[in-house]
């Protein structure tokens, strides 16, 4: 039951997030929740601080649109519900993904480079 009760606790501080409505939070509408004491209370009490859950946040929008929706933003809360150490896991993962996309992009750079 309190699981239940904290998703839709975190339901209500998505939607009151979204403030154009279009259905998905960007990093901006995140930062003005955040700042909000309530919604500071409740990511405190799941084991987040506001940086942290900054860091939730890009680490949730996988795709690097800027954006989650309400469903990635709750599974990616829930993940790391049990504790820090999963968010310093999806961190890394989301870090990995980077690094990959820059050696991507060197890659092609180089590729280019010496067909010139």
């Amino acid at each position: 039951a309190e699981v239940t009760e904290q998703l839709a606790e975190l339901r209500r501080f998505f939607l009151r997030g979204d403030s154009d409505g279009d259905g998905s939070m960007t990093l901006e509408e995140f930062e003005t929740l955040i700042k909000d004491p309530k919604v500071q209370f409740f990511f405190l009490k799941i084991g987040l601080d506001s940086h942290e859950a900054i860091a939730l946040f890009h680490t949730v929008d996988s795709d690097d649109s800027g954006s989650v929706d309400v469903d990635e933003f709750l599974f990616g809360v829930m993940r790391v519900r049990s504790g820090v150490k999963a968010l310093d896991i999806l961190s890394l993962t989301y870090d990995i993904h980077k690094v990959g996309d820059n050696v991507s992009e060197i890659q092609a750079s180089l590729g280019s480079a010496g067909a010139s």
